[in-house]
């Protein structure tokens, strides 16, 4: 019901009301002194004295004029009560009540927020209050398999994460990540050395006591194919030592998304879902400024749905039905929700008729943009990032400028509602960020986060799986016979 059209209605109401009130009027005084004066003392009556006598009818129309005014206010609460609702009903599902102070929900979804050793912005305890997992990305590995920090500044930040977690209320678990695309080199000549491989082993069990931790995060980005079964041995290894102290370790890993690049095949993921605690998928840069053919074409750096012609499978859906169809534990896996921006130069027309998908033109050879910006660098260049337009197919935003051909993709309260929801509708486990520290000073994006009203709980993936051929194989026991 429209606003104008309730205005109208009481308006109308109150009209009818006043009609009715000057229809009870007496038009002179002794109309007036004839209804209220009783017989025997009217000055012009003839007739017989009658004591006791007042017709007093003015008392009845106060009544009748008090009902009529309950009546209205009745209407206008209806009225304003339908207004209401109707208001939230038009808005919940567009824009979320964010709460900047509120906590994250005890829903059983996990809330994994990442925090990088080379970013400058301040740690809070409203951040890490939101989270589930806070995790500090990265300690360094040695080729020999010992662990340590690269650079001061980076066991500062992390030492501020850990006095951060420790002074907190909140339940969150803190835990480091090892690998990342700079240092992943050093897992191969590891893992594949049964003496560094226990070194290894060891020194993360040191680093966990010695720092009072909750557990170890592994990021090798990417391990090919033949170091399949390697890979395998080693996370069974680590959860078995993890299993034989006093604490219970959490051991969490990263994948990269099925369907680019081949980069999965280096993991064993039937047999590494029944060991691992929980998987964090790195569904995310599907589109970039990269030096190769998939940087010629804009889009968004983590889309729900959809793609472009050749990359129909580039999204969040299609890599979370794989991996849930292929393991049968879809609450095992955290999709990635980015907190960056992405920026592309000498963008052209659209693909398709489909904004946010777009041509890139290269400048001296290369593909000219930058990946993986903060919101203080997208800050510091001078981006403003409102107004913005919303691709409802892939469930993001962008921005693009047709006089400087600048392009812009990143995620908003929107893009993120639609990433929590489908956490919950589809029973996945839950969330990562990457990272926290990349969120603008008033948390915007941390904020939208919240599995409040969206609690869900079973095991079973809400896919449909017959179309899936691969062969899902029973828990492991971890045998740790190499190959």
């Amino acid at each position: 019901m429209g606003r104008r059209l309730r205005v109208n209605m009481i308006n109308s109401l109150i009209l009818v009301a006043f009609s009715i009130f000057s229809q009870t009027e007496m038009s002179t005084r002794e109309e007036f002194f004839e209804l209220s004066s009783p017989l025997d003392f009217r000055p012009d009556s003839n007739l017989p004295t009658r004591k006791y006598l007042c017709r007093t009818p003015g008392k009845y129309i106060y009544i009748i004029l008090f009902v009529i005014l309950m009546l209205l206010l009745g209407i206008w609460f209806l009225i304003w009560s339908f207004d209401t609702v109707e208001k939230k009903s038009r808005t919940s599902t567009i824009q979320p009540k964010i709460d900047p102070t509120s906590t994250v929900s005890n829903c059983n979804k996990r809330v994994v927020g990442y925090y990088s050793r080379s970013e400058t912005s301040k740690i809070t305890s409203v951040q890490v209050s939101k989270l589930t997992h806070a995790v500090f990305a990265f300690v360094y590995m040695n080729s020999d398999g010992t662990l340590k920090f690269e650079k001061q500044d980076e066991e500062d930040r992390f030492m501020q994460l850990k006095d951060i977690v420790n002074m907190g209320t909140s339940p969150v678990k803190i835990m480091i990540s090892i690998g990342g695309k700079e240092n992943s080199q050093n897992f191969s000549p590891v893992i594949e050395s049964e003496y560094r491989r226990q070194i290894f082993i060891n020194s993360i069990l040191t680093f966990l006591k010695e720092n009072d931790l909750d557990g170890i995060d592994l990021f090798w980005e990417w391990p090919c194919s033949t170091y399949k079964s390697v890979y395998l041995h080693f996370i069974c290894e680590l959860k078995q030592q993890l299993q034989t102290k006093d604490k219970d370790y959490i051991l969490s890993i990263v994948v990269p998304p099925p369907e680019v690049g081949g980069w999965i095949d280096g993991f064993d993921m039937n047999n590494i879902v029944q060991i691992v605690d929980f998987i964090n998928v790195f569904s995310l840069d599907y589109y970039g400024p990269t030096q190769n053919d998939f940087g010629k074409i804009t889009g968004p750096t983590a889309p729900m749905f959809n793609g472009v012609p050749g990359r129909e499978t580039f999204n969040v859906d299609h890599t979370s039905k794989v991996l849930s169809c292929e393991t049968m534990q879809s609450n095992k896996f955290n999709i990635a929700i980015p907190f960056y921006t992405t920026l592309w130069e000498n963008v052209q027309g659209p693909i398709d008729k489909i904004e946010i998908f777009r041509n890139v033109n290269k400048v001296h050879g290369k593909i000219v943009g930058q990946s993986h910006m903060s919101r203080m660098i997208v800050q510091q260049k001078g981006f403003v990032l409102t107004p913005y337009s919303f691709d409802n197919a892939t469930r993001n935003a962008f921005i693009y400028n047709s006089s400087t051909k600048i392009y812009l993709t990143f995620e908003t309260d929107q893009s993120i509602v639609a990433k929590i929801e489908y956490v919950s509708e589809h029973l996945l486990g839950g969330i990562c960020i990457w990272t926290v520290d990349k969120d603008d000073e008033g948390n915007s994006q941390l904020n939208a986060i919240s599995f409040d009203g969206l609690c869900t709980t079973g095991n079973v993936p809400k896919y449909d799986c017959s179309y899936w051929n691969g062969n899902t194989l029973p828990p492991t026991q971890c045998n740790l016979t190499m190959n």
